[in-house]
């Protein structure tokens, strides 16, 4: 008999994205992450391990299930393509989960285990949405916590920030600061953080988990 297991492991493997990040762009997905990890993604880049894949493997199929459906009953565009010029030397590019044209609004879904850790929008994905609404120039924005286990969903809506997105820019400016002169900068992560990272070790080696 077929291994289903086995054909969607093997699946994912070749899967596996081999695009390098490039120094200069940057993604709003992972700027609300510790400005360490990425300084390390871009430095030491380094593959996900197989249940990582998994993870994201169920939650783009829920993504883009939930897509489906709304694309088949509203004027929404899923995967919408934004593109937002800091300045001469940094581009922040990304596509929003979904997008109303006409309106201007944005909308993002975020699969998550439990609503349970969803009683407000996490600092991470304001910052993901303050440049994609800065990118398509709305104000008007709104994440959908998609709990997997039940498809149930929390919605909230979420105005542009000045100061959430000018810390962002200040951020992602010292990021390329310290890509291009080759320094490490300092963790600015959140505890849970270093639980996930694939640099932890490298960042334990350089004094830079307390």
């Amino acid at each position: 008999m077929y291994s289903i297991k086995e054909i969607l492991e093997e699946d994912l493997e070749k899967g596996r994205s081999k695009k390098k990040n490039v120094i200069g762009r940057y993604y709003p997905s992972m700027l609300g992450g510790c400005i360490r990890k990425l300084w390390y993604s871009y430095k030491v880049p380094k593959e996900f391990a197989l249940d990582t894949l998994k993870i994201f493997a169920v939650g783009n199929t829920m993504h883009e299930r939930i897509q489906d459906i709304v694309k088949k009953n509203t004027p929404l565009v899923p995967e919408y393509h934004m593109e937002l010029k800091v300045d001469d030397e940094i581009t922040v590019s990304g596509y929003v989960d979904l997008y109303d044209k006409e309106k201007k609004e944005v909308y993002e879904l975020k699969t998550i285990k439990s609503l349970h850790y969803a009683s407000k929008p996490s600092k991470h994905h304001l910052i993901q949405l303050m440049f994609y609404m800065k990118g398509t120039g709305t104000d008007k924005a709104r994440i959908d916590y998609v709990e997997k286990n039940t498809f149930d969903i929390r919605e909230f809506d979420v105005a542009f920030d000045e100061k959430i997105y000018n810390d962002a820019i200040t951020k992602v400016k010292k990021l390329h600061k310290c890509l291009k002169e080759d320094v490490l900068p300092e963790p600015d992560n959140e505890h849970w953080e270093c639980n996930f990272c694939n640099w932890k070790e490298e960042c334990k080696a350089s004094k830079g988990v307390k």
